[in-house]
């Protein structure tokens, strides 16, 4: 029993990982991170300024 796959469309996805769609994929999850990482970093340093506790 053999565990290669002769299905022609399992192949051509092999063959388009590095496709530009791919390449934009990669740029947008990239960038999606960046901004979260920010947002992240915006967060604690509001929460370092204020008290979570009314006086």
């Amino acid at each position: 029993m053999t565990t290669e796959n002769n299905d022609p469309d399992a192949q051509k996805k092999h063959d388009d990982s590095n496709s530009p769609k791919t390449a934009e994929g990669k740029r947008i999850s990239r960038l999606a991170n960046e901004f979260a990482k920010r947002a992240k970093e915006r967060q604690l340093r509001y929460d370092e300024g204020h008290n979570i506790f009314t006086k």
